[in-house]
């Protein structure tokens, strides 16, 4: 599974930044950061393999109602936070998308459990 540290040259060019991150891991991710960062996050091309599977896979428990308004941003901002710092994730989910059920928890960990994080397809987003 690729490290996210292979794909920091993606994001920055700080020589500061990537060394730091390459020598020392992140113990305790900023939430307010994460959120801001994902909540930014538009998809604007075809949706990625994964997105759809994680559509399927993790929303089975979500209410009709909130499913119908959902747009293909929203199940991209959960996707992305499911796969965060599994310290931080439940809390950066109820900030952006305020349904975490124990079903919902579930769901998800069962979804990143056998599926990597594609981090070309959500780099790609973030780089346009």
């Amino acid at each position: 599974m690729p490290e996210p540290i292979n794909h920091v040259h993606r994001i920055t060019t700080d020589s500061y930044v990537c060394n730091t991150l390459r020598s020392a891991d992140v113990k305790k991710p900023d939430v307010d950061v994460l959120c801001k960062v994902i909540s930014s996050l538009r998809i604007v091309d075809e949706p990625f393999k994964e997105l759809h599977d994680f559509r399927a896979e993790c929303t089975g428990a979500f209410p009709m109602s909130q499913l119908g308004i959902m747009k293909l941003n929203d199940i991209l901002h959960m996707y992305v936070c499911a796969y965060q710092n599994p310290l931080v994730w439940k809390e950066v989910w109820k900030r952006i998308a305020p349904m975490l059920s124990h079903q919902v928890i579930r769901d998800v960990e069962t979804f990143i459990a056998k599926n990597p994080f594609n981090f070309e397809a959500v780099l790609n987003i973030f780089n346009k």
